[in-house]
């Protein structure tokens, strides 16, 4: 056992919601993390995870420095206080002793006995000088002693109050809600350390999973939630973060405009699906069209493709005219909705699944929207683009003029709405050496 531990014990074994601090305060946090629900992060989000985890585990150390302070003052109070009933009696006695009544008191009764002696003796040569000598000097010690006993009542009522305050300070230790009841301050602190630790932990886990699922190779073993945990899940989380600024150095993010019925894409420049499809799904009476596509042969000579941000437009024939006016005029009065639904991804041991979907409530025109930067939204952050996507159009328009229209109706019919087209924005890692990233 060590010496500190030992103190601790015969400092706190008479309170016994100080035995706290009888343990190690980390392990006592680990323990009730492990008690703990784990919340299940998304791990395709494992760079937002990652600044969140750097920043919990700053708080982990700030609040494991903030109980083992805590531990030091408690145990600093406890030995003043322990120190002071032990040296108390002592320098009150050294103080009352210091006062010498007994002595006084006795000089002042031999001066007395000495002056009586000289004074029966009055022939005696210098009798009577002695004698009044010895008066004084009796009268002066019986003056000091009664000096010596007042003072020795004040020393009482000095150390009665001192005794009174440190009781009443110690007390304070103990009193719910007190500032200075460090044990109860130190178990709120374990509290937040273990319920912070087990989000770093799940945050941790996440990040694993979607480090490997975009990079394809495996994170450096996440360290168990054991003794000393804290500093292993720092420097795990050093390391991630240097790794992760390694990797991604040299990737790039850009707008790629996906149209969906024009030729465009690849070598052989084929369209996701046939305007023929696209004009019987807009044709339909379904008050929302039902529009499945699958996205491939459209990146190369890139590495991880994941996607930051989507939208989606629709696009008209510009040279059509109604009323004198060019329909790519009119259009940009009316809005879509839409909801997009990305393709399925795989991540980790997970079975395949779906992120939320992406909900737009107002599609613009294609001329409105096409200068447009993509944002960084949550449902398709990281997504793979690669595979099946489903589009569910709303039947009916939003427009200036407040009258019910519907794209498969008047001069909104198929011909003049010819095609959607996917606004993305891609991040990606580029070969070294390519020349064309889209053929």
């Amino acid at each position: 056992m060590s010496e500190f531990l030992a103190l601790k014990k015969k400092l706190f074994s008479a309170d016994n919601r100080y035995r706290i601090f009888l343990g190690n305060l980390e392990e006592i946090a680990l323990e009730q993390a492990r008690e703990l629900d784990q919340p299940r992060y998304e791990p395709l989000h494992f760079e937002y995870l990652l600044d969140d985890f750097a920043g919990l585990l700053d708080r982990c150390i700030q609040y494991r420095r903030d109980a083992m302070e805590l531990e030091i003052q408690a145990v600093r109070a406890f030995a003043d206080y322990d120190l002071f009933q032990k040296t108390y009696p002592l320098e009150r006695e050294l103080e009352m002793r210091s006062l010498a009544v007994a002595t006084h008191q006795s000089e002042a009764v031999g001066f007395d006995r000495a002056a009586k002696v000289f004074e029966a003796a009055a022939d005696a040569p210098l009798a009577s000088g002695m004698a009044a000598n010895m008066r004084t000097r009796s009268a002066a010690a019986s003056l000091t002693a009664a000096s010596a006993e007042a003072a020795s009542a004040l020393i009482d009522e000095k150390y009665t109050a001192r005794a009174a305050y440190q009781e009443a300070y110690h007390q304070r230790h103990a009193e719910p809600g007190n500032a200075h009841n460090y044990a109860e301050r130190a178990e709120r602190v374990l509290t937040l350390l273990a319920e912070d630790l087990n989000d770093a932990w799940a945050k941790a886990e996440a990040i694993a999973v979607g480090y490997e699922a975009i990079f394809k190779t495996a994170t450096p073993p996440l360290p168990p939630v054991s003794s000393a945990a804290l500093d292993r899940l720092v420097a795990w989380g050093r390391e991630i973060i240097r790794d992760v600024a390694l990797l991604t150095q040299d990737e790039v993010e850009y707008d790629l405009i996906v149209p969906l019925t024009q030729g465009w894409k690849g070598n052989d420049l084929a369209p996701l699906m046939t305007p023929q499809d696209l004009k019987a799904i807009i044709d339909s009476d379904a008050n929302c069209k039902h529009i499945d596509f699958k996205l491939d042969g459209v990146f190369f000579n890139q590495a991880r493709v994941r996607l930051r941000g989507v939208e989606l437009s629709f696009g008209n024939r510009s040279s059509t005219f109604v009323n004198g006016v060019r329909s790519s005029d009119l259009m940009v009065n009316y809005v879509l909705r839409a909801t997009i639904f990305t393709p399925e991804q795989r991540v980790g041991d997970n079975p395949p699944y779906r992120r939320p979907p992406v909900i737009l409530g107002s599609v613009p025109n294609y001329v409105q929207l096409k200068n447009l930067k993509q944002g960084g939204a949550l449902e398709c952050f990281n997504v793979n683009p690669i595979g099946a996507w489903t589009i569910f159009l709303e039947a009916a328009a939003v427009s200036d003029n407040g009258d019910v229209t519907r794209i498969e109706d008047g001069w909104l019919r198929a011909q003049v709405i010819r095609d959607l087209k996917l606004h993305l924005r891609v991040r990606t890692l580029p070969a070294k050496g390519m020349r064309s990233a889209f053929s």
